[in-house]
């Protein structure tokens, strides 16, 4: 007889904190609300790239407004995440041209892949479903986003499905298991700075090591051939290759970040020890126990978000109390580094030394998005032993009584007195609620706290009283039926559950109230998140022309905002003369001319000049009808600082002239001839010379030179020179000519193809993971006790 296939059911466990996680983000959907700071420098870059791709098809490989030019290696690495592919592909086929929309859409999708690993991990490690949905609770319902999305979010979202697959290694002994983990790490990787990578080999070596001290035969599995295990390495191989290759191109520029070594990034000790702030361990423990302040205040007002609910506080102090298991105490120690690295002292000195490129990161008080995972997960081991003590009931009022002690203690070390529980001070709360003003401070957030503990404490009463009312109600009735013991504990643990939720929405509305929202005087200027074509700005200008523009500056400098990088230009279209925003990498040419100018007299004297030359006000597409050349820098500076009509003359480097008369030299930039510019993209720029000069001339743009711009004349190719140290340059002649440039930057132009591909590949592989894990079968559940089983014997 064929034996029936199992029906798959709805998984409650995983189902439940997507709710919840939907809900938190309904407020932050709304069209009106738009992210700031660091969240928003995310959003201009997923503008700026899904702008390319709607309209052209293309990745865009040059960033042209802002900063005179730069490659775009570094942003794509940095800023587009696996998901941040796929809803690129589904809003172009779409046609959906709100870029906002689309990030939100990918900042959603990526918290769904965080509660993919927690729920996997968590599963993995615990008996328990309750445990579970704590765990996977706590991590989708302390999630803020809003301001400083990489360390609030990014630096940890798949850090749970790497640990996963980690210790499916350690279970199976089947090495593809690890290899596939550093897949899912380089996929990780993308979206997020590079220099993540430090607290990311410090974690999970520890974790590593501490696995490996209790099962040292696993290594053995590394010498295994079997065809899933080759193929595994081989593409983790690759991954790796390929993106250390796009690290190093990105790279390819000056580092003008304070503190950073101009060619390598390299930060020294001082800066890397002091640069993000060290953490404040009283602070530390207020936002942990308090959710005030909601943010950390460390590198931005809005940093290193970690309340997770004070019962997630409860379950960690049981488990450092109670639990020894080997995958506790893993992580455990990586917990512990990151806190001890967040200090700066001692143990930050020597991580600075031996763990690899530890010397690129420069925040160590800013590690705590991390910690806060790992705390979770140790929080997880607290629970779960915790129902396996005998006499629970009497235990759970014990905890209630030590948590009263606590709060006693709290106040001396934090001295506050709590708001009386009167019409005066709950009236008081309610007009800061209504106000939407800054909910957590010194005045309400000991009221907060209070009504928090009050919470689990009625929902505790509330779940033993109608326990007992059932019984008393069964025992009238003289019914057979007898309620089992274990159900005075479910009826706990579902009390319990149900308080962090609330606990958790009581932070959410905190943290929603003290957000900043978008006034009604700016809310036309959201127009400018929708996707519009390139324009060619033939002059950079101290003030955008044109209206959209203007509107785009407006909304990203409006007060409190907090956008302070250079991809905002490009992001609103407009090509300033200088950027008054942050710009840490430079095109070295472009930095070199800056600098030789900029010197005090010979500023002032030809200052003026220079603008021109930059294109402020000025042409940055022009005709010069002569030129010099130079063979080194240091000669190309003496000419550019000699030459008294830099207007006429371009000054190249490397370039063999062609023969030209002498009377050229006094032909100005109108008689040599017009350009106009036909077709502009990130990558692309069509214009139609026309040089009047019957010697022809040296069409100059004003974009930073570099080696991967590609020139064609007519159809033909023709070698591009670089014009006074920064700039790109084409010799015509006379007559009518059609000039393309296009950048394409060799190995790394294809690779770059390869991240896209792999990355959209991986984000429809996640969101396929996250279907199945909302469907369970008998089967499953049975495999995760036998999982739990196993991390308690180790």
């Amino acid at each position: 007889m064929t034996a029936k296939k199992p029906v798959k059911t709805l998984n409650i466990e995983f189902l439940v904190p997507l709710m919840v996680l939907l809900v938190f983000n309904v407020s932050y959907c709304l069209s009106t609300f738009i992210p700031i700071h660091d969240t928003m420098f995310n959003a201009q870059a997923f503008h700026v790239f899904y702008r390319e791709w709607f309209f052209h098809g293309d990745l865009a490989h040059w960033i042209p407004y802002g900063t005179y030019g730069w490659t775009s290696t570094m942003e794509q690495l940095a800023f587009l995440s696996p998901m941040s592919y796929v809803v690129a592909l589904a809003g172009r086929l779409l046609r959906v041209t709100d870029a906002l929309l689309l990030f939100k859409g990918s900042v959603i999708l990526e918290q769904l892949v965080l509660l993919l690993g927690m729920y996997l991990l968590s599963r993995q490690l615990f008996s328990r479903r309750s445990t579970v949905l704590l765990v996977c609770l706590g991590a989708v319902g302390s999630t803020v986003w809003y301001a400083q999305y990489h360390f609030n979010f990014r630096i940890f979202y798949m850090f749970p499905l790497v640990v996963h697959l980690l210790i499916r290694f350690f279970e199976t002994h089947q090495s593809a298991w690890l290899w596939v983990a550093g897949i899912t790490t380089v996929a990780w990787a993308l979206g997020n700075v590079p220099y993540f990578v430090a607290p990311w080999l410090l974690t999970l070596s520890i974790i590593v090591l501490v696995l490996f001290s209790a099962d040292r035969k696993s290594w053995r599995a590394l010498r295994a051939r079997s065809r899933g295990n080759v193929l595994t390495l081989t593409l983790f191989t690759v991954a790796v290759a390929v993106y250390l290759y796009q690290v190093a191109k990105a790279a390819d520029f000056t580092f003008l970040s304070a503190g950073r070594d101009a060619t390598t990034g390299a930060v020294g000790i001082q800066p890397f020890l002091y640069h993000g702030g060290r953490a404040d361990p009283g602070a530390v423990l207020k936002s942990l126990v308090f959710g005030w302040p909601s943010h950390l205040p460390w590198g931005s007002t809005r940093d290193n978000s970690i309340y997770v609910g004070l019962l997630c506080v409860a379950c960690f102090l049981w488990a450092v109390l109670r639990v020894r298991t080997t995958r506790f105490l893993a992580l455990a120690g990586a917990l512990a580094a990151l806190v001890w690295l967040s200090f700066g002292g001692f143990f930050a000195t020597v991580a600075y030394y031996v763990v690899p490129t530890m010397d690129r990161y420069r925040h160590v008080g800013l590690v705590y998005g991390l910690a806060k995972i790992l705390f979770l997960l140790c929080a997880g081991f607290g629970w779960e032993h915790f129902w396996s003590a005998r006499s629970r009931v009497r235990t759970v009022l014990a905890m209630l009584i030590v948590m009263g002690v606590l709060v006693d203690a709290l106040r001396v070390v934090f001295p506050f007195d709590f708001y009386p529980l009167t019409q005066h001070g709950w009236a008081r709360l309610r007009e800061l609620l209504q106000a939407g003003g800054q909910l957590a401070n010194e005045e309400v957030w000991p009221t907060i706290f209070l009504w928090r503990v009050g919470l689990y404490v009625l929902l505790i009463g509330l779940g033993s009283l109608i326990m007992r009312v059932v019984i008393t109600l069964l025992g009238r009735a003289r019914t057979r039926l007898v309620v089992p013991t274990h159900v005075h504990g479910v009826a706990l643990r579902t009390a319990l559950v149900l308080g962090l939720v609330l606990d958790l929405v009581s932070y959410q509305a905190v943290v929603y109230a003290e957000a900043p929202k978008l006034s009604p005087s700016y809310v036309a200027y959201l127009d400018a998140m929708t996707v519009a074509n390139w324009q060619f700005q033939d002059q950079r200008t101290t003030k955008p022309a044109g209206v959209r523009e203007q509107q785009a500056m407006d909304l990203i400098t409006r007060p409190g905002a907090m956008a302070s990088y250079a991809l905002a230009y490009s992001f609103a279209q407009f090509d300033p003369c200088a950027t008054a925003f942050r710009g840490d990498w430079w095109s070295a040419g472009v930095v070199t001319l800056l600098r030789a100018t900029s010197e005090g007299e010979w500023w002032d004297a030809k200052g003026e000049v220079v603008a021109r030359l930059v294109g402020c006000n000025s042409p940055k597409l022009r005709l010069v009808p002569h030129a010099v050349s130079a063979e080194t820098i240091e000669e190309a500076i003496a000419l550019i600082r000699r030459t008294t009509d830099l207007e006429h003359v371009v000054v190249l480097r490397g370039v063999t002239l062609p023969a030209q008369p002498d009377h050229v030299r006094d032909v100005g930039t109108e008689a040599a001839g017009t350009v106009r510019v036909t077709r502009f993209t990130a990558n692309d720029l069509i214009v139609e010379a026309d040089v009047a000069s019957n010697v022809g001339a040296w069409l100059v743009y004003a974009d930073a030179f570099h080696p991967g711009w590609m020139v064609t004349v007519n159809g033909r190719r023709v070698p591009i020179a670089e014009a006074y140290l920064a700039f790109k340059a084409v010799w015509l002649n006379d007559g009518h000519s059609i000039v393309h440039f296009t950048f394409r930057h060799g190995v790394s132009w294809f690779l770059s193809y390869m991240i896209a591909f792999f990355g959209t590949c991986a984000g429809l592989v996640l969101l396929a993971a996250c279907w199945w894990a909302a469907w369970s079968s008998p089967r499953l559940v049975q495999n995760r006790m036998t999982h739990a089983s196993a991390g308690h014997r180790a």
